[in-house]
């Protein structure tokens, strides 16, 4: 899957969700270099850099400048906000293994480019709010907003496989050209799921045959593999996809790139729990696992 788009639970367990996911120790300096603030929400908060746990979860509280927070006020006082939403997009297994076991760095670079320009174009295009009209006195939504984003780079998926992706936590605060701070109506997003899946891949791929690989598409919608890594090879590295094959086909369902829909569901219901490993016994091990499959 390239692109995927899920509602967060809560600010709390945002902030645990992605300070877990990745798999690096707290005190390693790659875990503040895999987060970073973005759009021009987050520049107009000040917020720049590695994402601190403290900053992010007031920020998915609905906390913005000049002591307001977002949300509804209940009669009891308390403010329900809702704290944004998670978009996911993932490099072909092919590109993850160029880049986590070939050890090619400018590979995870050209990921990076591929997502901060799918990022701008969802800033650009599909983070909206919403705003009354002043005559009709009815609510229309309003693209062009400023957005708040912070983005998580992650390299395992919970199999423990090479999967090189980025979450990029869209919070539900967007400042209007007005300079005033709403919530985020976030229904531009789930409707250019597909659209985002599309730029992320055409960038990608742009990224890629600039440093001199060779792309082929292998699915009539643009998803590609790196020319010359055999089929063996990826199956081998997607022990995660194929529990979720296997999930829907116990169900007589259609296969995941068919129905994208039902694919999510099966990896919710097959999703394992997050663990801790060993970083380099991790590496060896995707060598070995590599140099077996050919």
């Amino acid at each position: 899957m390239v692109a995927s788009i899920s509602k967060i639970g809560s600010p709390s367990q945002g902030v645990s969700y992605f300070e877990k996911d990745g798999y690096y120790a707290k005190d390693d300096p790659l875990h503040r270099e895999a987060s970073a603030w973005y759009g021009r929400g987050a520049e107009s908060m000040g917020l720049s850099g590695p994402v601190e746990p403290e900053a992010f979860e007031r920020v998915l509280e609905g906390h913005v400048p000049g002591g307001r927070r977002l949300g509804r006020r209940e009669r009891d006082g308390t403010i329900r906000h809702r704290p944004g939403v998670d978009v996911t997009l993932s490099a072909p297994k092919s590109v993850s293994l160029a880049a986590l076991v070939g050890g090619d760095r400018r590979v995870v670079e050209a990921h990076d480019k591929a997502v901060k320009r799918t990022l701008d174009w969802i800033e650009k295009r599909a983070v909206e709010t919403r705003l009354r009209d002043a005559g009709t006195r009815v609510l229309r939504r309003v693209g062009n907003q400023n957005m708040v984003a912070a983005t998580f780079l992650h390299d395992t998926s919970r199999n423990l496989d090479p999967q090189l992706h980025t979450h990029a936590v869209i919070a539900n605060a967007v400042q209007g050209g007005d300079g005033k701070w709403r919530t985020m109506a976030d229904g531009g997003i789930f409707r250019g799921k597909m659209a985002i899946g599309a730029i992320y891949r055409a960038e990608l791929a742009r990224g890629l045959e600039r440093l001199g690989y060779g792309i082929e598409k292998r699915h009539a919608d643009g998803r590609f593999e790196i020319a010359g890594v055999s089929r063996e090879v990826i199956e081998a590295f997607s022990t995660r996809r194929a529990e979720i094959e296997a999930a829907m086909n116990d169900r007589g369902l259609d296969a995941p790139g068919d129905n994208a829909r039902l694919a999510d569901r099966a990896a919710l219901m097959t999703r394992a729990g997050k663990r801790d490993v060993d970083r380099s016994a991790l590496r060896k091990d995707r060598v070995i696992g590599i140099q077996g499959s050919r």
